[in-house]
């Protein structure tokens, strides 16, 4: 699913930036919305129960297209430290970023107050309100009557 949105809205990129060059538009300015700052780096961060692996099938498409792309490797010991890991990754980059986020980490994304990010992209990622925690996103609304619900049992210890 994830390849699919990146690669759709990769091919509206791709539209908006060829008939911004056929408008004689300004280099390095966005035409659209739809379009990624020149010389723009991509930085994909993984979600909680993942790595950075989970990417792979999404950098070589956009590598191709000529983005420049990296991972974020983020520790997921609190929504403060991935963030700051994410800060250090940006202090790796230069010129504009897009930030992208999958499930957990569009919190993460959305944490992170660095000027040269100019877009950010969910991917079936969370994106609290100004102030709001995971926890409330998670826990904002009543579970639905029809939701699994699982309970974990310890087994009984024998003495």
């Amino acid at each position: 699913m994830a390849r699919a949105v990146i690669e759709g809205s990769l091919t509206e990129f791709g539209r908006a930036q060829n008939a911004a060059r056929a408008r004689g538009d300004v280099p390095g300015r966005a035409a659209k919305r739809t379009e990624f700052p020149e010389n723009s780096t991509i930085v994909l961060v993984h979600a909680a129960w993942a790595d950075g692996t989970c990417w792979s099938n999404i950098v070589l498409p956009l590598e191709r297209r000529g983005l420049k792309v990296i991972g974020a490797p983020i520790p997921l010991t609190s929504l403060t430290n991935d963030a700051t890991a994410l800060n250090w990754t940006l202090e790796r980059t230069g010129g504009p970023v897009v930030l992208v986020g999958h499930a957990y980490s569009g919190a993460v994304i959305a944490a992170v107050k660095e000027v040269r990010v100019k877009s950010l992209v969910y991917v079936a990622a969370l994106a609290p309100d100004e102030g709001e925690t995971v926890a409330k996103v998670f826990y904002r609304d009543t579970p639905s009557p029809e939701a699994v619900v699982r309970q974990i049992v310890a087994p009984a210890l024998k003495g």
